[in-house]
């Protein structure tokens, strides 16, 4: 598959002031190998791997980092396993920037700015953020519509 027909199933979500709000990968995403679409300094990764069968990774564990490694940006990914997950992304306001249909092996991440999301049919969806988490009392401001 061509480089620029693979960037087509990686869509970014960013308001007015470029700034990225969510990364979607949709479930056509095909390119071989372990791709990540995001930098290395958010504070939640978000890769892709597509590897032939009898590939074996080198087994690992992963290291207990400092204290001063802390996660501030509490990032969220979602995966539809079955339906249709509909997301509203916010800037800053009560307006909805833009709203993106995710369908069966579909995958978002909520980089920044605020969303909310409706079933469009029943769904199944897996959801996946950093921890420990201290619940939606101090991890959430709800936007008033």
């Amino acid at each position: 598959m061509p480089k620029n027909e693979i960037e087509s199933f990686i869509e970014h979500i960013v308001d007015n002031n470029s700034t990225l709000l969510g990364i979607v990968v949709r479930s056509e995403y095909d390119k071989e190998g372990v791709n990540f679409f995001t930098s290395n300094s958010f504070p939640f990764q978000l890769g892709f791997i597509k590897q032939p069968k009898g590939y074996v990774s080198k087994p690992h564990t992963h290291v207990l980092l400092s204290e001063d490694n802390v996660v501030r940006d509490v990032q969220e990914v979602v995966f539809v396993v079955e339906g249709v997950f509909e997301v509203d992304f916010y800037s800053g306001g009560k307006t909805v920037l833009e709203t993106v249909t995710l369908n069966k092996g579909d995958a978002c991440l909520f980089v920044s700015g605020g969303h909310g999301y409706r079933m469009g049919t029943d769904c199944k969806v897996v959801t996946v953020k950093q921890g420990p988490y201290p619940g939606a009392e101090t991890a959430k401001a709800y936007i008033k519509r």
